[in-house]
């Protein structure tokens, strides 16, 4: 779905995530096969992500167990499946251009439309506006709710970092780049919550968002700059 995401989440991604220590510092990096290899902040393989021959990207586990795959239909739309085989969602486009998820059962659940200024509308599977994301005049991206309030904003410092905020201004976490060029993902506190090797493929970072939101934004943010 490319850059049309779940960005109300990472709010309540980045609070969870700071308060669970053991999620602190995950690293992305590809090995000499071209898989991106996911450690924890002690070295432990947790997850891999690889391509098959029909260039489906699978996702196992640390011990090699197949979670999860992510596949295109005889459509071009993407479907995410379990580790059995199983549809659990799929992401698709209607007339309008529209992106529209659904679950295993074709039920639509979400939907992602843009309005006449061009802003993204976030709606559930009934068609009720639950946040909005639009820019303000210094391109900062602003998150709203349904009712129009202003729950958290992504501005860029003087660095070029990324750095979010919630309603109140306070900074909640940010994405900066080291002097190697590799992405690290920051919680409230300074603390680096992941990090992405330069080398790490744009595919997997949108599988990896896929799973996760903060990661989905990061996957934005470096298609920006690529």
């Amino acid at each position: 779905m490319k850059k049309v995401i779940l960005l109300i989440a990472i709010l309540m991604e980045v609070v969870a995530v700071s308060s669970q220590t053991n999620q602190l510092n995950n690293s992305y990096s590809v090995d000499i096969f071209g898989d991106t290899i996911v450690t924890d902040q002690y070295g432990n393989k947790i997850k891999v992500i690889s391509k098959d021959i029909f260039g489906n990207t699978i996702v196992k586990n640390g011990n090699g167990q197949k979670i999860a795959s992510y596949e295109k239909d005889i459509f071009g739309n993407d479907i995410v499946k379990d580790g059995n085989g199983n549809k659990v969602l799929s992401y698709e486009k209607d007339i309008f251009g529209n992106t529209i998820i659904k679950n295993g059962n074709g039920q639509k659940i979400a939907s992602y439309e843009k309005d006449i200024f061009g802003n993204t509308i976030s709606k559930d599977g009934n068609g009720r506006k639950v946040a909005s994301y639009e820019k303000d005049i210094f391109g900062n991206k602003i998150i709203k709710d349904e009712n129009g309030r202003k729950v958290a904003s992504y501005e860029k410092d003087i660095f070029g970092n990324t750095i979010i905020k919630n309603s109140n201004g306070r900074v909640i976490g940010s994405f900066e780049k080291d002097i190697f060029g590799k992405t690290i993902v920051k919680n409230e506190k300074g603390e680096t919550i992941a990090s992405y090797s330069p080398e790490v493929s744009l595919d997997s970072i949108q599988i990896i968002g896929k799973n996760s939101i903060l990661d989905s934004y990061i996957f934005e943010e470096i298609i920006k700059n690529k």
